[in-house]
């Protein structure tokens, strides 16, 4: 499994642009700009990420690195309970 800030680098490199794939505004505006990819209206940018019939390899690597940040998350949540 890659590192998060691998899967960063990979992202950056791929888009020609740094920016921030945790800020949901960022993400569609370098899907639209860059990719020319218009997302689906969904409830949240990840459903509307999954609701692509075919998906560039920008957006797989965006839900890798998201995931990566909920599970670190998660993980601090539940370490801040426990003391």
């Amino acid at each position: 499994m890659a590192s998060k800030s691998f899967i960063l680098q990979r992202i950056c490199i791929y888009a020609g642009t740094t920016f921030d794939p945790d800020v949901d505004l960022k993400v569609r505006e370098v899907l639209r700009d860059k990719f020319n990819i218009s997302l689906p209206q969904r409830r949240s940018l990840e459903e509307s990420m999954m609701a692509l019939a075919t998906r560039p390899e920008i957006i797989g690597l965006i839900m890798e690195y998201r995931a990566l940040t909920a599970s670190k998350n998660k993980a601090k949540a539940i370490n801040a309970q426990r003391t």
